[in-house]
Order: C-alpha cells, then structure tokens, then sequence
C-alpha cells in the first residue's frame, strides 16, 4: 500500500478517536451525578477556611497538597456544585488528550493512535480519570513528561531539560503514584543520553584519527609506494570529510559511508587512481 496514504489513515482515524473520546467525556460530564464519598472529601479538604489548613489535614488524602488547592480555587471561580465539578472533570479529560497529541508529535508520531483507542475509550479512564481525584491530573503531568523528555533527548537545550524536569515534578505532586513511572522514564532517558554521548566521543575519535593517519601516510619516503600512497590520502580524505559533515545522532550513516569509501578505496588501488 502507499504509505502516503496509511499515514493519511492514521491521522484521520486518531482524529476521529479523538471527537469520539470527547463526546464520550461530555456524556460522562452529564450524567456522572452528585459526587461519592471520596470526592466529596476532597472538596471538603479543599474548602477549609485556612490554607493551612489543607497542609495539615492533606495525609488524610491519598494526593498531595497542589490538588486540594487546584480545587480551591476551581471552585472559588466557577463554584462548588456538583454539576460544575463534573465539568472540571472534563476538563481534564480534554487536558489530557492534548497531552497525548503533543508527547506522540514530540516522539514523532503522526497521532495518538493507540493511546487512543485503549485508554481514550476505557471506561476506567472515563469514570476515574475524569472524578474529582488527582488521578486524571496526575496522567496529564505524566504524558507532558513523557513528551517532553523525548524532545529534551532529540533537542538538548536547557529549556526542553527544565520543562521535562518541572513536568515530571508535577506528576508526582498531584499523584504519588507516579514515581515509579517518573523513576523509569528518567533512567531510560538518562540510558539514551550515554549512548549519545558514546556515540558523540567515537565521532570525535574518527575525526581526530583520520588526519593522523592521513599525516603519517603524507610523511611516507618510498617513491615505489607513491601511487599507493596517493590513493589511500584519497579515500582516507573522503572518510575525514563524511565525518566533518555527520551529525552526531547519524552513527549508523557514518559507518555505512565509510565502508563505501573503503571499498572505493579498495577499486582505486587495484584498478588506478581515482
């Protein structure tokens, strides 16, 4: 098939997913009903007179602190009904599915597609992600992680570095149990980065060799060796500039040109001078 048109496919069907999770939200947003016990504990802790209040009572909660806050000030804005909660509850919902279109852009996807279609339609997501608990929250901050470090990886600035850092710092000060899930995306980042990073020092090494090499065999006194001589600088030269014009993350098309010139090299000394 033409991938052209698979991937055409894909963006439409992870597009249409996407208004198929939102109705699906709306639904739940309307006829979710008046808020359960654990809920209702959270607006509670979230309603207390002093801020104070909240830091010394919040171990009673399963979420840390910035949650109950959120919710204080939600319901300062728009107010504490059960109905307007719900809607805040959709909110997050629609929140996260942003952050599901930006980690998979940032990975290079064309679209959230399997995300989607087993999360976006479960009804666990639904019921729990979108309740007046830190868990919907919590999921946004861990995809914006998950996206954001992939970009820090692609794209090594210090403003990818920060954003990532203060995303997954976020995740787990709306919901605790995300450190675990923090721990192994920053140990699979942290992986990606010495392999880079080997990869960085032996492009350096290639490049510090070659003109040595090409120094040593300029400095040769055997005129019998001259023709010889002269085709290896040739395609030891053509190593040397490859290597000058290789990105660092392009590893694999380095080795692959410097076998080509290796083998044009090889030509060169049996057939004659390039």
């Amino acid at each position: 098939m033409n991938p052209k048109l698979i991937r055409y496919a894909e963006r439409i069907i992870a597009i249409l997913l996407s208004a198929l999770v939102l109705f699906f939200l709306g639904v739940r947003a309307m006829h979710a009903g008046p808020l359960w016990r654990d809920e209702a504990a959270t607006v509670q802790l979230a309603q207390l007179p002093m801020l104070s209040d909240i830091v010394a009572n919040f171990q009673h909660e399963a979420f840390p602190p910035p949650f109950p806050l959120l919710i204080r000030t939600y319901v300062a804005l728009f107010g504490a009904s059960d109905a307007s909660l719900r809607w805040f509850g959709f909110a997050i919902g629609v929140t996260l599915i942003a952050a599901a279109w930006f980690s998979s852009r940032a990975l290079g996807d064309r679209g959230p597609l399997a995300f989607l279609a087993l999360f976006g339609l479960n009804a666990t997501f639904l019921i729990w992600g979108t309740s007046i608990r830190g868990y919907g929250l919590g999921c946004v901050f861990l995809l914006l992680t998950i996206g954001l470090t992939a970009k820090a990886i692609s794209q090594p600035t210090t403003a990818n570095a920060v954003f990532a850092t203060l995303a997954s710092i976020a995740s787990v000060q709306v919901m605790v149990n995300a450190i675990p899930l923090i721990a192994a995306i920053a140990i699979a980042a942290f992986t990606v980065f010495i392999f880079q990073r080997s990869r960085l020092r032996m492009r350096y090494n290639l490049r510090a060799l070659v003109p040595s090499l090409r120094e040593s065999l300029s400095q040769c006194g055997l005129e019998s060796c001259f023709k010889i001589r002269r085709r290896l600088l040739f395609f030891v030269g053509q190593i040397s500039t490859r290597a000058r014009r290789t990105k660092p993350t392009d590893g694999r098309v380095l080795v692959r040109r410097c076998a080509v010139n290796c083998r044009r090299g090889h030509l060169a000394l049996v057939d004659g001078a390039p």
